[in-house]
This record gives C-alpha cells, structure tokens and sequence, in this order.
C-alpha cells in the first residue's frame, strides 16, 4: 500500500512539474482578463490547490465591492486547475496502464482491451443500402434502424449483445463485408472484410457463430459433395482458393483461417465447426479455437445442408445404399455416424429442420402436392410422428418446444399451424397472414413472419399476432429481447435468377 502511494505521489509531482508552463500561461491568461486579485489577506501568503502551491496578490480590499467577486474569481481559478491536473493525472494513468501490460498477450486479447471504449456511430466504409432494423419483440416498436456498407444481407446471428450479418455490394468481388451491430442501440461495433468465392450464389448463409467465434465466408460451392461410395479415404483434397476465416465475436479481429483442405462450412456449434471437405463426398470438423481440422468422414449419406443440436450434427441427402432420400445424424466430436434414417420417396422437399426434434418435409406430385412431414428424435433418429398435408407449399420450422408449418394453399394466402414436437398434435392454426417469403423464425415465445411488405410478430402459445412492422425484409433473427430484421437491396452484377 505505501509503495502505492509513493508511486501516485511522484506521478503527481510528475505532473505539476510537466504542467507548470501550461498552469503558468493559462493563471496569466486569466490574470489578463479579470485583473490582479487577491485570495488571502496576507500578500505573502499562498493559495493551495489540489496539491500545487500558487503565490497571490494582494490587490483587493476584503472590506471592499469587490472583494466577493475576488473570491468567486479564486474560485473559479482553483476548480479549472484542478480539472486539469486531475484530467492529465488520468490520463497518465492510463498510459501506466496500457505500458504495463503483458508484452505477451495475444493480438485478439489486445483488440479486446481497445474495444472496450464507446462504439463507433457509423462504419468505416459507406453505406451500400442494405441495413438491419431491431424491433422490441413484444410490442414491434423500432428501436433502431443501421444502413450497412453492403447491399445483400444475411439472415443475422446474435450473440454477446451483438447481431452479426455478411452481404457485398458487388457479386464480382472475392469478398465478404461483416459487420457487427450492438443489439441494444444498432450502433457499429466492428466491420471486417473476408474472402469468399462467389459471394452471391451462396445457398446455406455464408455466416455461422460458433460460441464466441464468427465464421464466415469460404468456399462456394463447397468442392466437396458429389455421391457417397464404399471405401471413400478422403485422400483427393483440391485446395480451397478462399478458406472460410474465424472472426472474434467481440472485436472482429481474425483468429485464423480454415485449412484448404475445407470446402463450405454446412454447421457450427461452440464445440465444433462441420465443412464440406474439398475430397468429393468427405466431411471435416474443424476446432473452433484454431481452425484446424480435429477430423475428416466419408459419411453414407451426403447431407444438403447440416444442424447441429444436442452434439449431433443431422441433414438428410441420398442413401449410397438404396439411392433413396436418407436423414443422417453424426457426432459432432468424432463425425462417426450415430444414426441413418430413410425418408418416404419424393419428387421434391425441403432440408430436414433440426431442433428439439428433427422434421424433414418432402413433396410427391403436382401443386397442390401432398407433402409428408416425418418427424424423427435428434438423439437417435427413431420416427416419432408422420402427417401429410395438401398444399402449393409446406415447410416446417422448429423453435425450443415448438414445430411450426408454414402451408400456402393459395398465392399469397399462407397459414401458420403449430405442433407439439414430440407427437406432432396440433396446438393452433392461424387464418391467412398475408404474404410470406422464407420460413418464418421463433425463439419459442414469438414467432416473426416477414416477406417484401412487412414483418408480423404472431405469440406462439395460440398464434394471435402481437404486432406488425411495414417494410420490405428478406431475414430474421428472435430473442428474448429483440427482433433483427434485415433488409437487403440488390448488390452489383447480380447474376440473373435462375442461374
């Protein structure tokens, strides 16, 4: 404790003695403008401020009219002095700080210590007209809107009171933009810029949070893929041009760069990140601290798109066995297959969604088609419920305790009806919710529905719509707290639909 205070003792003598030409000129400056004053009787006494001894002079009668504005004056002298030492007393003391460091720490750790200061108020580059909008996600009021510098947005990831989206402005340009907005007030946190082959004809989002890494960009497409065969060793790899990049979810800064040897990242948890690998018909998983590949399958079923829940990562593809529709789930520490499950034959469908369950949607015939939803335990792959509905279009969504399908019956016209997971029992149905795009997202208290027109908050114990929000949006993300909206606008060099 003494040695504290010896130290504060010669950092403040430090101080004065640095500050004494600037307390001089600023004490004649004042001197200047409101005369010779007095601030003691006695003109050989001194005046005592925050430590620092100043001589007075005696000009001013204490009996005499001006003798009370004299001593405002004093004062007014002794608070802007001791402001200033105090201020430059802090900021020394914040270099002792920044100096005394470990020389050891790492660059993220660094970034993160100069990333605790106030957030920025707009991004490095200039807007390029996508944007995110929060919306409360009780009542739908907007509490901020954020143009982005990119035109395309991702569907946002949240995490650590940030919501973190990709887009580019030009389809030609190997890169991604990412930017990080703070969920509360949508000021900027960070933006940061990653490689990514043709970044705008990326099917699953180019954009995955494993725990406090944000993984983004890579490969597209993956370089992997092709049909599962017997045998497969995974020992035809053909090096990635523009490996995804692992980003620190607080400060943006880079913490590596995936192998070449991985394609596409399909999933991601805090315990694992599951790429294509860029051997036809392989898999990796990749650790999300370092990057580095923990290890590489020839799965029997080669998946779409992959979910992880419950430490098993579940997607569903062709069978090698029966050349049939198969879901597959495999543990996210070893990649080894747990579990394989045939589903009933199709001319079409959708990825299996997973959650608390998992719930394929496949479709047989002409529009309006009879789509089966077959719902199977993530854990083990064993059937738990099947249905059938008639419909242009079915598809499922699963939020903590709830399954959602989505059926448009007519243009523009969809419905909303909500299953019990586990039996498949339906709770409620909405009416027509008007126009639609993609799949609508729930947190499991609220369930948000957004197409060209608008955005709608239904409450997801009987389905009565909480609130609606005019605008034109493409994605979304629910929590507890807020609703993120994106809205993108169409990048440069777009390539035409359908290619």
């Amino acid at each position: 404790m003494r040695g504290q205070i010896s130290r504060a003792l010669v950092a403040a003598a430090a101080s004065v003695v640095l500050l004494a030409p600037t307390l001089g000129l600023a004490a004649r400056s004042l001197r200047s403008v409101i005369g010779p004053i007095r601030c003691r009787r006695d003109r050989r006494r001194r005046l005592r401020l925050d430590g620092v001894w100043f001589l007075t002079h005696d000009a001013v009668a204490p009996k005499s009219p001006g003798y009370h504005a004299m001593r405002w004056s004093c004062a007014l002298i002794g608070v802007v002095l001791a402001i200033t030492i105090a201020g430059c007393s802090g900021a020394a003391g914040h270099h002792e700080t920044a100096s005394n460091a470990p020389t050891g720490s790492s660059p993220a750790e660094q970034a993160q210590h100069r990333s605790a200061g106030p957030l920025s108020t707009q991004f490095a580059s200039a807007p390029g007209d996508g944007a995110l909008v929060g919306v409360d996600a009780r009542t739908g009021r907007r509490l901020w809107r954020r143009p982005v510098p990119m035109a395309s947005v991702s569907p946002p990831v949240t995490g650590r009171g940030l919501v973190v989206v990709v887009g580019t402005r030009d389809c030609n340009d190997p890169h991604l933009s990412v930017v990080a907005v703070d969920a509360k007030t949508g000021q900027p946190a960070w933006q940061r810029s990653v490689a990514a082959e043709n970044p705008c004809g990326f099917g699953p989002p180019p954009l995955r949070l494993a725990g406090d890494i944000v993984v983004a960009g890579g490969p597209n497409p993956g370089l992997g893929g092709g049909l599962p065969h017997p045998g497969n060793t995974c020992n035809q790899p053909v090096a990635a041009s523009s490996p995804a990049t692992g980003l620190d979810l607080a400060t943006g800064s880079s913490r590596w760069h995936a192998p070449t040897m991985a394609g596409q990242v399909f999933a991601a948890s805090r315990s694992i990140v599951i790429a294509a690998s860029t051997s036809p018909g392989c898999f990796v998983g990749l650790d999300p601290a370092t990057g580095q590949i923990r290890w590489t399958v020839a799965p029997p079923v080669i998946p779409f798109n992959l979910d992880i829940a419950e430490n098993i990562a579940v997607g569903d593809g062709g069978d090698s066995a029966t050349l049939r529709r198969a879901a597959i789930g495999l543990e996210c520490g070893t990649g080894k297959t747990r579990w394989k499950t045939l589903l009933p034959t199709s001319d079409g469908g959708y990825p299996a969604e997973v959650g608390d369950v998992v719930v394929a949607s496949t479709g047989q015939g002409d529009a309006p088609r009879e789509y089966t939803l077959t719902t199977l335990a993530t854990a083990t792959g064993r059937q738990l419920w099947q249905d059938s509905v008639q419909a242009n279009d079915a598809r499922a969504t699963i939020g903590p305790g709830i399954v959602l399908i989505t059926q448009d019956n007519s243009p523009d016209r969809p419905t909303i009806e909500s299953r019990d997971p586990r039996t498949g029992v339906r709770r409620w149905k909405s009416g027509d919710i008007g126009p639609i795009g993609p799949p609508p997202v729930t947190d499991g208290a609220t369930i948000v529905t957004f197409s060209q027109q608008d955005a709608h908050g239904l409450g997801a114990t009987d389905g009565h719509e909480l609130w609606t929000v005019p605008g034109s949006y493409q994605a979304a993300a629910v929590t507890a707290d807020g609703v993120y909206l994106a809205q993108p606008k169409p990048p440069k060099n777009q390539p035409p639909q359908g290619d």
